[in-house]
Protein backbone atom coordinates (compact mmCIF):
# COMPACT_ATOMS: atom_id res chain seq x y z
CA UNK A 1 0.00 0.00 0.00
CA UNK A 2 1.13 3.41 -1.55
CA UNK A 3 1.48 6.00 1.10
CA UNK A 4 0.40 9.45 -0.03
CA UNK A 5 2.75 12.25 0.74
CA UNK A 6 0.61 15.37 1.78
CA UNK A 7 3.27 18.02 1.55
CA UNK A 8 2.88 21.36 -0.70
CA UNK A 9 3.15 20.04 -4.63
CA UNK A 10 6.98 21.05 -6.03
CA UNK A 11 5.86 22.81 -9.02
CA UNK A 12 3.54 25.86 -7.20
CA UNK A 13 6.27 26.04 -4.48
CA UNK A 14 8.90 26.39 -6.51
CA UNK A 15 6.69 29.12 -8.65
CA UNK A 16 5.72 30.69 -5.02
CA UNK A 17 9.32 30.97 -4.26
CA UNK A 18 10.38 32.29 -7.41
CA UNK A 19 7.72 35.05 -7.38
CA UNK A 20 8.80 36.05 -3.67
CA UNK A 21 12.20 36.29 -4.90
CA UNK A 22 10.81 38.89 -7.62
CA UNK A 23 9.34 40.50 -4.91
CA UNK A 24 12.49 40.90 -2.81
CA UNK A 25 14.66 42.39 -5.58
CA UNK A 26 12.33 44.86 -6.65
CA UNK A 27 11.94 45.96 -3.07
CA UNK A 28 15.23 45.66 -1.89
CA UNK A 29 16.27 47.90 -4.73
CA UNK A 30 14.56 50.73 -2.64
CA UNK A 31 14.37 50.18 0.84
CA UNK A 32 16.71 48.22 3.25
CA UNK A 33 13.45 47.54 5.38
CA UNK A 34 11.44 46.46 2.42
CA UNK A 35 14.80 44.20 1.96
CA UNK A 36 14.54 42.18 4.99
CA UNK A 37 10.97 42.24 5.16
CA UNK A 38 10.41 40.74 1.93
CA UNK A 39 13.93 38.12 2.80
CA UNK A 40 11.58 37.27 5.79
CA UNK A 41 8.49 37.24 3.88
CA UNK A 42 10.79 34.60 1.21
CA UNK A 43 11.99 32.54 4.31
CA UNK A 44 8.68 31.81 5.37
CA UNK A 45 7.26 30.79 1.82
CA UNK A 46 10.38 28.24 1.71
CA UNK A 47 9.53 26.87 4.82
CA UNK A 48 5.82 26.74 3.43
CA UNK A 49 6.70 24.79 0.83
CA UNK A 50 8.94 22.05 2.96
CA UNK A 51 6.45 21.38 5.56
CA UNK A 52 2.93 22.38 3.75
CA UNK A 53 1.54 24.90 6.70
CA UNK A 54 -0.93 27.66 5.43
CA UNK A 55 -0.32 30.22 7.56
CA UNK A 56 3.36 30.04 6.63
CA UNK A 57 2.09 31.21 3.26
CA UNK A 58 -0.26 34.17 4.69
CA UNK A 59 3.14 35.50 6.67
CA UNK A 60 5.40 35.24 4.01
CA UNK A 61 3.01 37.25 1.83
CA UNK A 62 2.41 39.69 4.35
CA UNK A 63 6.31 40.28 4.58
CA UNK A 64 6.65 40.70 0.80
CA UNK A 65 3.60 43.76 0.90
CA UNK A 66 5.21 45.29 3.73
CA UNK A 67 8.16 45.17 1.75
CA UNK A 68 6.43 46.35 -1.25
CA UNK A 69 4.57 49.48 0.71
CA UNK A 70 8.35 50.19 2.43
CA UNK A 71 9.74 50.62 -1.07
CA UNK A 72 6.51 52.57 -1.97
CA UNK A 73 7.34 55.37 1.08
CA UNK A 74 11.28 55.25 0.16
CA UNK A 75 9.99 56.40 -3.15
CA UNK A 76 10.29 53.43 -5.57
CA UNK A 77 8.72 54.16 -9.24
CA UNK A 78 4.78 53.01 -9.13
CA UNK A 79 5.45 50.57 -11.92
CA UNK A 80 8.23 48.48 -8.98
CA UNK A 81 5.42 49.30 -6.98
CA UNK A 82 2.71 47.29 -8.79
CA UNK A 83 5.24 44.43 -10.02
CA UNK A 84 6.65 44.15 -6.26
CA UNK A 85 2.91 44.21 -4.89
CA UNK A 86 2.10 41.78 -7.84
CA UNK A 87 5.02 39.38 -6.60
CA UNK A 88 3.58 39.28 -3.07
CA UNK A 89 0.19 38.90 -4.47
CA UNK A 90 0.81 35.60 -7.11
CA UNK A 91 3.67 34.10 -4.25
CA UNK A 92 0.41 33.94 -2.19
CA UNK A 93 -1.73 32.56 -4.94
CA UNK A 94 0.83 30.21 -6.03
CA UNK A 95 1.94 28.79 -2.40
CA UNK A 96 -1.80 28.44 -1.45
CA UNK A 97 -2.44 26.41 -4.43
CA UNK A 98 0.90 24.47 -3.93
CA UNK A 99 -0.58 23.47 -0.10
CA UNK A 100 -3.78 22.98 -1.27
CA UNK A 101 -3.04 20.24 -3.55
CA UNK A 102 -0.77 18.75 -1.89
CA UNK A 103 -3.36 18.18 1.09
CA UNK A 104 -6.16 17.38 -1.46
CA UNK A 105 -4.28 14.86 -3.89
CA UNK A 106 -0.40 14.48 -2.13
CA UNK A 107 3.03 15.47 -3.63
CA UNK A 108 3.26 12.46 -5.92
CA UNK A 109 -0.12 13.18 -8.23
CA UNK A 110 1.05 14.04 -11.74
CA UNK A 111 -0.66 17.58 -11.20
CA UNK A 112 1.86 19.61 -13.29
CA UNK A 113 -0.60 20.38 -16.12
CA UNK A 114 -3.48 21.50 -13.31
CA UNK A 115 -0.44 24.23 -11.68
CA UNK A 116 0.92 25.54 -15.27
CA UNK A 117 -2.52 26.45 -16.43
CA UNK A 118 -3.38 27.53 -12.60
CA UNK A 119 -0.08 29.92 -13.14
CA UNK A 120 -0.70 30.94 -16.33
CA UNK A 121 -4.19 32.04 -15.21
CA UNK A 122 -3.38 33.85 -12.20
CA UNK A 123 -0.38 35.76 -13.94
CA UNK A 124 -2.53 36.47 -16.63
CA UNK A 125 -4.95 38.25 -14.08
CA UNK A 126 -2.37 39.78 -11.98
CA UNK A 127 -0.52 41.20 -15.07
CA UNK A 128 -4.20 42.27 -16.15
CA UNK A 129 -5.15 43.96 -12.86
CA UNK A 130 -1.71 45.68 -12.19
CA UNK A 131 -2.06 47.11 -16.04
CA UNK A 132 -5.45 48.46 -15.24
CA UNK A 133 -4.20 50.13 -11.90
CA UNK A 134 -1.43 51.56 -13.58
CA UNK A 135 -3.77 52.70 -16.39
CA UNK A 136 -6.19 54.57 -13.34
CA UNK A 137 -2.63 56.16 -11.95
CA UNK A 138 -1.48 57.47 -15.11
CA UNK A 139 -4.92 59.15 -15.64
CA UNK A 140 -6.47 60.19 -12.43
CA UNK A 141 -3.08 59.94 -10.34
CA UNK A 142 -1.53 63.36 -12.31
CA UNK A 143 0.26 65.45 -9.59
CA UNK A 144 -1.55 63.40 -6.24
CA UNK A 145 1.25 62.27 -3.75
CA UNK A 146 2.57 58.58 -3.91
CA UNK A 147 0.09 58.01 -0.79
CA UNK A 148 -2.85 57.63 -2.75
CA UNK A 149 -1.22 54.88 -5.09
CA UNK A 150 -0.10 52.80 -1.54
CA UNK A 151 -3.95 53.21 -0.62
CA UNK A 152 -4.92 51.50 -3.73
CA UNK A 153 -2.61 49.11 -3.68
CA UNK A 154 -3.03 48.36 0.09
CA UNK A 155 -6.84 48.04 -0.96
CA UNK A 156 -6.67 45.84 -4.17
CA UNK A 157 -4.18 43.58 -1.65
CA UNK A 158 -6.90 43.02 1.41
CA UNK A 159 -9.70 42.36 -1.64
CA UNK A 160 -7.23 39.50 -3.05
CA UNK A 161 -7.05 37.79 0.49
CA UNK A 162 -10.81 38.58 1.21
CA UNK A 163 -11.80 36.84 -2.18
CA UNK A 164 -9.36 34.29 -1.61
CA UNK A 165 -10.87 33.01 1.61
CA UNK A 166 -12.20 29.75 1.35
CA UNK A 167 -16.40 29.45 1.27
CA UNK A 168 -17.83 26.55 2.87
CA UNK A 169 -19.27 23.30 1.32
CA UNK A 170 -22.90 23.66 0.54
CA UNK A 171 -24.53 20.40 1.14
Amino acid sequence: MNRITRKPTIVSSVAAVAAGAIGLLLSGLYSSLGLVAAAGGLLFFGLAAITGIRPLVTVGALGLFVAAVAAGVRGAPPLVLLGAVLAAVLAYDFGGTAVDLGEELGREADTRRLEFFRLATSSLAGFGAATASYLVYLVGAGGQPLSAVVLLLITVFVLFVALRREQPVQR
